[in-house]
C-alpha cells in the first residue's frame, strides 16, 4: 500500500514538473492572465463532469456560506496571486528557479498553521527552514569577487524582481493551504450537522463517507473564485480581444489546456488517491521534489546548463522540507 502511495504521488510531482515547463512556454506566447484564465476554464469543465458523476450534481453540495467563504479566499491566495506571480516569475527566472523558491510555501503553511489554526511546530521545523532558506540562497546567489581580492559579495544570479514574485507566489500558495484547511474543516462540520435531521436515503451519507468529495469540491469553489478573479482581470486589461486571439494560437492555448488537464485536474486528482495510501507528510515531502525532477527535462527541452550547485541547493531545499512533517 506504501509502495502505491509513493508511485501515486511522485508521478504526482512528474505531472506537476511536465505543467510547469508547460505553462512557462505558454506565457510567453499567450501573457499570464490569458493562460490562467484557460487553465481555470478546462480545470472547471473537468471538475464539473466529476462532481456530476460523484454526486449527481455540477455543483458542490452542501457547502455554507462560510466554507464557500474560506474556500474563495483560498482560491485567491493560491490560484490568483501565487499563479500570476509564479507565471510571470517563469518568464523571468525560469520554472526551474520559480518551483525552487517556491519550496517555501510548506514552511509558510506550516508557520501560518501555528499562528491561526495553532498547529504545533517541532524544533525540527526550525531546521528544516534554515535548510529551505539555505537551499534556496545556495542556487539563486553567487559570489562576487571585489578588484582588492579580499572583499567577497553575493549577489543575485537573476533579476530581484524574478525573485520577490517568486516569494510572493510561495506566500500566496502557502497561505492558500492555511485557508483551504479551515474551509474544508467547516465543510465536514456543516456536513456532519446535516446527517443528524436527513433523510436515510439521502444522497449526503453517501457523499460523506467518499474520501474525495470535499476535496474536489474544495477544489471547484476555489477554481471559480479564480476564474472569477481572472475574467475581471482581462476585462480591465482591454477586454477579450486579446483572449480570443490567444485562443486561435492552437499551439500556445493548447498546452495551456493540456497543462490544465495534467496539472491542475489529474494532479490534484492523483495528489488526493496518494493520501488514501501515506500519509500528508509523505505525499507533501514528495510533491516537494519539483525543483529536482525539473532540472534533466529543462535540460533537454530548453537546453539550460545544469550545474552541481543547482542540484545541490534544490536537494537541500527538498531536505529542509521533508524536516517540517517528521
Amino acid at each position: 500500500m506504501g509502495y502505491t502511495g509513493g508511485l501515486i504521488a511522485l508521478f504526482t510531482a512528474v505531472l506537476w514538473t511536465a505543467s510547469s515547463l508547460i505553462f512557462e512556454y505558454a506565457t510567453k506566447n499567450g501573457g499570464v492572465l490569458n493562460v490562467n484564465l484557460l487553465r481555470g476554464i478546462v480545470a472547471i469543465v473537468f471538475l464539473v463532469v466529476t462532481l456530476f458523476f460523484v454526486s449527481g450534481s455540477f455543483l458542490p453540495l452542501y457547502a455554507d456560506v462560510k466554507t464557500w467563504t474560506w474556500m474563495c479566499i483560498s482560491g485567491i491566495a493560491g490560484f490568483v496571486l501565487c499563479d500570476i506571480c509564479s507565471f510571470t516569475a517563469y518568464g523571468i527566472i525560469t520554472a526551474r528557479y520559480t518551483q525552487l523558491i517556491m519550496t517555501l510555501s510548506p514552511p509558510i503553511s506550516a508557520l501560518l498553521g501555528w499562528l491561526i489554526l495553532g498547529q504545533r511546530l517541532s524544533s525540527l521545523a526550525g531546521i528544516g527552514m534554515i535548510l529551505t532558506l539555505f537551499g534556496i540562497g545556495f542556487s539563486i546567489f553567487e559570489r562576487s569577487d571585489h578588484e582588492d581580492n579580499k572583499t567577497v559579495t553575493p549577489h543575485l544570479i537573476f533579476p530581484a524582481r524574478g525573485v520577490i514574485l517568486a516569494i510572493i507566489a510561495a506566500i500566496g500558495q502557502g497561505s492558500s493551504v492555511v485557508f483551504s484547511k479551515i474551509g474544508m474543516d467547516d465543510y465536514a462540520a456543516s456536513i456532519e450537522v446535516l446527517k443528524k435531521t436527513a433523510d436515510p436515503s439521502s444522497n449526503i451519507f453517501k457523499l460523506s463517507q467518499n474520501s474525495f468529495y470535499i476535496p474536489m469540491s474544495g477544489t471547484m469553489m476555489r477554481m471559480l473564485a479564480a476564474v472569477v478573479c481572472f475574467i475581471i482581470f482581462v476585462y480591465f486589461r482591454g477586454g477579450f480581444k486579446g483572449f480570443f486571439n490567444f485562443l486561435h494560437d492552437r499551439k500556445s492555448a493548447g498546452l495551456s489546456g493540456l497543462g490544465a488537464f495534467i496539472g491542475s485536474y489529474i494532479g490534484v486528482i492523483l495528489s488526493l488517491a496518494a493520501l488514501n495510501y501515506i500519509s500528508a507528510a509523505v505525499v507533501s515531502t514528495i510533491l516537494s521534489t519539483v525543483p529536482i525532477l525539473i532540472l534533466l527535462p529543462d535540460h533537454f527541452i530548453n537546453h539550460r546548463k545544469v550545474t552541481g550547485r543547482q542540484i545541490f541547493g534544490a536537494c537541500i531545499s527538498v531536505i529542509g522540507v521533508a524536516l517540517f512533517f517528521l
